[in-house]
């Protein structure tokens, strides 16, 4: 287990290696903008976190936001912990950003002792110009991807940040798509597998679920019988068949 930890760890490391290549940030500077990389980040960071609705915070501090309309960002100390920066860099990017009118800092309605941060108009715009050169940059990156390899990438990216810990996304919610090739074979698979987990069943059950797969697949008509996929987080958690008998 241990080798292979090692492994993994060599594996991120040539993947950000590579990854840092191909977007171009070697040199601490994002989108040829006038921002360093980790201003970038505080930036989106102020731009994500500000002016969220009232109705999404608990308590007086949430009624005291949709009363007076009041600013309700991140503190200074918040955005630090959250992009591990440290606090005197994070301080003269602050100081840096307001000096530009990109941001403001006001007092906390609900703890006077508290001083929030959020982007101006100003900071909004160039938060706007800054995401469209990012967005366009990425689009360039993946414009080798196969339009038919695009959710495998999607899906992969999901997985990574999951197991990696990013609870950025909300996983809950289940979707039902129809499906395409490939999924049969998942559907098989994991059926295969759980069973032999579960009850011990042999190779011999997953002969024949093979078998009914296939004998799927090659009976399918369309409008006549269906079989759903049910997505979590884009990742395929189940599925439901119906076919005419």
């Amino acid at each position: 287990m241990l080798d292979e930890r090692n492994a993994l760890v060599a594996d991120v490391r040539r993947f950000n290696r590579f990854y840092t290549r191909t977007v171009g940030l070697l040199d601490e500077t994002l989108t040829q903008s006038a921002f360093t990389l980790t201003e970038a980040r505080v930036l989106f960071e102020l731009g994500h976190r500000s002016n969220p609705a009232s109705a999404e915070i608990a308590g007086e501090r949430g009624f005291l936001a949709g009363a007076f309309r009041l600013e309700n960002g991140p503190a200074a100390s918040e955005i630090s912990r959250q992009l591990r920066v440290d606090a005197a860099y994070l301080t003269r990017i602050l100081r840096k950003f307001a000096g530009k009118g990109l941001t403001e800092a006001r007092t906390d309605p609900a703890d006077r002792r508290r001083r929030v941060l959020s982007l101006t108009s100003r900071g909004e715009a160039a938060l706007a110009r800054l995401q469209a050169a990012a967005d366009r940059d990425t689009a360039r990156l993946i414009e080798s991807v196969p339009d038919d390899r695009l959710h495998e990438l999607r899906s992969a990216l999901r997985k990574a940040g999951e197991l990696l810990g990013d609870r950025t996304r909300d996983s809950s919610e289940v979707t039902l798509r129809p499906h395409r090739v490939g999924d049969v074979g998942w559907v098989v698979q994991r059926q295969a597998q759980l069973y032999a987990e579960e009850y011990g069943w042999t190779i011999e059950f997953e002969a024949m679920l093979a078998e009914i797969g296939a004998d799927f697949i090659r009976n399918f008509v369309p409008g006549r019988d269906f079989c759903w996929i049910a997505e979590r987080g884009g990742e395929p958690v189940g599925a439901v068949f119906l076919v005419h008998q």
